[in-house]
């Protein structure tokens, strides 16, 4: 409500003030009126946004132009009030455009030293000439009437122009010193800031060129604005149009700033590492040197210091960055913000990997430690209940021999056959348990000793492998399981087996040409035998389409020595 009627108030003024100016030149006018409207209006956004001073100085600057417009009225108070306000408008802009968005003591210096000298002149002028329209009184306004109006009578204008060339030149070095030290975020939202600034800097330092031209020349009535070219006179209006528009131009690009900080987390490389938080927050804070530290910063070296905090309170890291970035704290607040959920998400991402590797190798120790007293069993077994029922065996046949009765006899040979079965099953189970041909003729010629009690015919490829007794008897139990199924439940005629190295892997595979629809169902001998291919770091994959075969196989990322 504040803004609109600032714009009401801006618009009935300045209507008044440039009325006269649409009977002579109505473009330049109606540039003038939109200008300062735009202006006011403009001051009262910045007001509604709690920026009190730059907002007053915006509104204050559009009335002291439309109050400047006033000697379009040569009569009465107009001349006066105009011309002692005349560049009021001009030094107020200068402050808003020089300091913005935040003070600096250097140049409000200057333009206090500036404005000082500028006013003082444009004082005595007003204070000391007394116009005489022609066909009309003086307006008798001056204190001291020392010039009347005669062409060439008034020095004070000249000194007054030449002060305006002066600080012209001047305020545009300060903007083009401001344009090429700023920095980061500062420099992208100001860029058309300055470049506004520099037009409007460049269109009061033509005017004032042509307006001190006859004071040197003696050619034309310094008096008379009327030998100024009118591309001179219409960019002179036409230029504070420009700072509105910067202005919006740079609020837009702090609304983008702040969207890009909002696609900070997704924008970050997964998973998260400290390299890309730190490439993701120059990005979005437009520095290129920042940097980010995980442990305690070095030394300060004027640059901003941030501390980067996590959820329970407690520092994840520290950032060093550009000085500029301390006006831009909603900016740089939500970055450090996204930047500690990315961080404190690589954190519990790097502690997962650590215990899933931890997980992961005592799944592995337990498969090996399984290995391992599975053979002892089966060398327990061998050694000793085998070499115990071999020893009966043989006791047994001492008493046959040497007994002359039937029937003990008889029951010799009954108990032998018993005996013969018991070393049978005994063999089957060491066998079950470890299979020491594992050991003594490796995994190929094992592999080709099942194939060989087999009914089907069965290709075997098995390239030598570096590998240890924990892979070598998983694979092994992978394609004994497969060759059973093949047979039993699939009723194949040709079975294909493959063991080679792939990149770094060991990939063995069991192919047979049966009806497929084999599953890993839970609790089945294949779903135990993924769990034990899962444990050594690999994958057990089955592709068995009805009617097409089935493909067992499993890869083992590295080899596990026992």
């Amino acid at each position: 409500m504040r803004t609109l009627l600032i714009a009401v108030a801006a618009l009935g003024y300045g209507l008044w003030a440039v009325w006269p100016d649409f009977a002579h030149g109505t473009a330049a006018a109606i540039l003038l009126l939109t200008g300062q409207v735009a202006l006011a209006v403009t001051g009262g956004l910045f007001l509604a946004e709690g920026r009190r001073l730059v907002g007053v100085l915006f509104v204050a600057a559009a009335f002291a132009e439309l109050t400047a417009a006033l000697t379009s009225r040569p009569w009465g108070w107009h001349p006066f009030v105009a011309g002692t306000v005349r560049p009021v408008g001009a030094l107020l802009l200068m402050t808003v455009l020089l300091s913005y968005p935040h003070r600096r003591v250097g140049y409000r210096s200057f333009v206090l030293g500036a404005g000082a000298l500028v006013l003082t002149a444009d004082l005595a002028d007003a204070l000391t000439w007394n116009p005489a329209p022609p066909g009309r009184p003086p307006v008798g306004f001056a204190w001291i009437t020392l010039y009347d109006g005669g062409p060439g009578q008034r020095p004070a204008y000249g000194v007054y122009w030449l002060l305006v060339i002066a600080v012209a030149v001047a305020a545009l070095a300060l903007v083009v010193h401001r344009a090429l030290t700023a920095r980061g975020l500062e420099r992208r939202e100001l860029v058309p800031v300055f470049f506004a600034s520099a037009v409007y800097g460049f269109a009061i330092l033509s005017r004032a060129v042509w307006m001190v031209i006859p004071y040197f020349t003696g050619e034309g009535d310094p008096l008379a604005p009327a030998h100024v070219p009118e591309v001179v006179s219409i960019s002179a209006v036409a230029a504070p149009l420009l700072i509105p528009a910067a202005f919006l131009a740079a609020a837009v690009r702090r609304r983008l700033d702040r969207a890009a900080v909002a696609d900070l987390v997704t924008g970050i490389a997964r998973p998260a590492t400290v390299e890309s938080v730190r490439e993701a927050l120059r990005r979005a804070l437009a520095d290129p040197g920042l940097e980010l530290f995980t442990g305690d910063p070095p030394g300060a070296d004027g640059r901003l210091d941030l501390q980067i905090t996590g959820s329970t309170g407690g520092p994840l890291a520290h950032v060093r960055t550009a000085p500029e970035l301390r006006r831009r704290g909603d900016v740089v607040e939500a970055a450090l913000g996204a930047a500690a959920l990315s961080l404190e998400n690589a954190r519990l991402h790097s502690d997962l990997q650590r215990q899933l590797r931890q997980v992961e190798d005592s799944r592995a120790r337990i498969v090996e430690a399984g290995v391992a007293e599975r053979r002892r069993v089966e060398r327990d077994l061998h050694d000793g209940a085998q070499q115990r029922l071999l020893a009966l065996a043989a006791t047994l046949g001492r008493l046959n021999a040497v007994s002359g009765d039937p029937a003990v006899r008889e029951l010799v040979d009954e108990a032998r056959a018993d005996l013969r079965t018991a070393l049978s099953e005994l063999r089957d189970l060491a066998r079950g348990i470890h299979p020491a041909v594992l050991e003594q003729i490796g995994l190929a010629a094992a592999v080709g000793s099942v194939a060989e009690a087999l009914p089907v015919p069965i290709e075997i490829r098995i390239a030598p492998l570096e590998s240890g007794p924990a892979t070598e008897t998983t694979l092994y139990f992978v394609i004994c399981e497969a060759l059973t199924n093949a047979i039993k439940h699939a009723e194949a005629r040709r079975i294909t087996v493959s063991v080679a190295q792939e990149h770094g892997e060991i990939v063995a595979a069991v192919v047979d040409d049966g009806r497929g629809g084999a599953a890993l169902r839970q609790g089945g001998g294949l779903a135990g035998l993924a769990d034990r291919v899962n444990a050594l770091g690999g994958v057990l994959r089955l592709h068995s389409p009805p009617q097409g075969g089935t493909r067992l196989e499993a890869r083992l990322a590295r080899p596990v020595s026992g």
